[in-house]
């Protein structure tokens, strides 16, 4: 019995030993057989590369790290080497050695002698692994791409550009390629251009501006980038007619400050301010400011039609109360305070008339915006809207569609206005235009309409 009892103590000691001697070797072998891949992540594939194209991301692993990485271009039988990289290995008893590394590479087609035409980006790494008799774990990827190194071309089918500051302006082009972004620059501003009203699908519109303050040295181009980033810009034959602005003084009364000024204490700034004088310039600047980006980005919701047709209505039997682009100077107890444009026209009638829709379109804004008040804005299409602002009462509703001379609402002196009128904007994509022009009949059919008949024509 004692010698059983000793030969099975002895096999517990050497199971324990073998186990302590085997198992953390097995144990260290599977590790190193681990058989997840690498992961490539791509920050972003384009469909369309130019001649120089930048390739960034990441590739990790999650076991024993990223051991290389490879990136190449294939076209037509050749292979373009764009980045081939070896990662240090860290030592066999670290896990999760390389993660999330990242890696960019620039695509120099010009140097490495790539055409234009279809290829292929094929993307491969391999781990530190034992798999694969040591050669590691393998992930690859690729996308299929297009090398596009020609800039579009453009060309200018309208003639007659005539604008005047604080005026709109319209031109057709044709571009030589689909699904390019298109339009026009004025300055550093983009009026962007858009298919479809022409039966060719490479002919473009694009309404465009001029804001009151640019004057006649005024850089305007015409503008086409591609799906690879090819670009090209024409310079627009035009011709800008200076417009001189009114001044104007308003006297601002304790009596509108203290009852225009508690309408404005929702905002934790103005409420905070210290005197009455503090709080209007905080409205009339800062606000104003907030303000005129709501009203410009309505822009952004156009629709690539138009909906309008004629001269558009003006606010029957009101006068004009101000002006486009007057320059306005506040002044507060016999001393100016402040200056800011008026871009915009105040109409008054009797109190509360009705304001019909000045032409047809598609309702983009109903609500309260500022020192505007109640505001109504319509989309006409092709980025032109017209605002509707201080309004006692809206009628209409965001998406409905209206037609010309419906009525929208009721004048009012909601926002920052000093007494019962509508101030009425035009506004271009992101820019707003006096109104006038849109008034004329005959504006329109010079600047508008025989252009686009022209075109049609041929």
């Amino acid at each position: 019995m004692k010698a059983k009892a000793k030969a099975s103590k002895i096999r517990r000691i050497l199971w324990m030993v073998w186990a302590l001697l085997v198992l953390p070797f097995a144990w260290f072998f599977i590790q190193h057989l681990e058989g997840k891949p690498p992961i490539i992540k791509v920050d972003s594939v384009v469909a369309f590369i130019n001649l120089s194209h930048e390739i960034s991301g990441t590739v990790s692993d999650q076991g024993r790290g990223v051991r290389r990485l490879r990136i190449a271009l294939r076209k037509e039988n050749r292979e373009f080497i764009l980045l081939d990289k070896t990662y240090p290995f860290s030592g066999f008893m670290k896990k999760s050695i390389s993660m999330e590394l990242p890696f960019s590479t620039k695509m120099d087609l010009k140097e490495q002698g790539g055409g234009d035409g279809p290829a292929v980006l094929y993307m491969e790494a391999w781990d530190y692994a034992w798999r694969n008799w040591g050669a590691g774990n393998h992930a690859s990827m690729e996308k299929p791409l297009i090398i596009d190194t020609m800039a579009p071309r453009l060309e200018v089918l309208s003639r007659q550009h005539n604008i005047r500051q604080g005026g709109a302006g319209l031109v057709i082009y044709r571009v030589s390629e689909p699904d390019t972004i298109t339009g026009v620059f004025v300055a550093e501003k983009f009026f962007p251009g858009h298919a479809g009203y022409f039966n060719n699908p490479l002919i473009y519109m694009a309404f465009f501006a001029l804001e009151h303050i640019q004057g006649s040295g005024t850089n305007i181009q015409v503008s086409a980038v591609d799906q690879a980033g090819n670009s090209a810009r024409s310079a627009l034959t035009k011709r800008i007619k200076k417009k001189k602005f009114r001044q104007d003084k308003i006297e601002l009364t304790e009596d509108f400050l203290q009852r225009k000024m508690t309408e404005f204490d929702s905002i934790p700034e103005v409420k905070a301010s210290s005197t009455i004088e503090e709080k209007f310039l905080l409205v009339n600047r800062s606000v104003r400011k907030e303000n005129e980006q709501q009203l410009t980005a309505l822009g952004l919701k156009t629709d690539p039609r138009i909906h309008w047709e004629g001269a558009f209505l003006r606010l029957p039997q009101a006068a004009p109360m101000a002006e486009f682009g007057d320059r306005r100077t506040y002044e507060y107890q016999g001393q100016a305070i402040d200056q800011q444009y008026h871009l915009g026209v105040d109409l008054a009638s009797l109190e509360q008339s009705a304001i019909p829709a000045a032409n047809s379109g598609k309702v983009v804004f109903v609500g309260e915006i500022g020192i505007y008040g109640g505001t109504v804005a319509i989309d006409h299409g092709f980025g032109l809207l017209s605002i509707y602002a201080h309004l006692s009462r809206m009628d209409v509703t965001e998406g409905e569609q209206v037609e010309k001379g419906k009525p929208i609402g009721l004048t009012g002196n909601t926002g920052l206005a000093g007494g019962d009128h509508l101030h009425y904007a035009m506004m271009v994509h992101n820019t707003l235009v006096n109104p006038l022009e849109w008034w004329d009949e005959s504006w329109i059919e010079n600047n508008v309409i025989s252009k686009i008949n022209m075109i049609q024509s041929k």
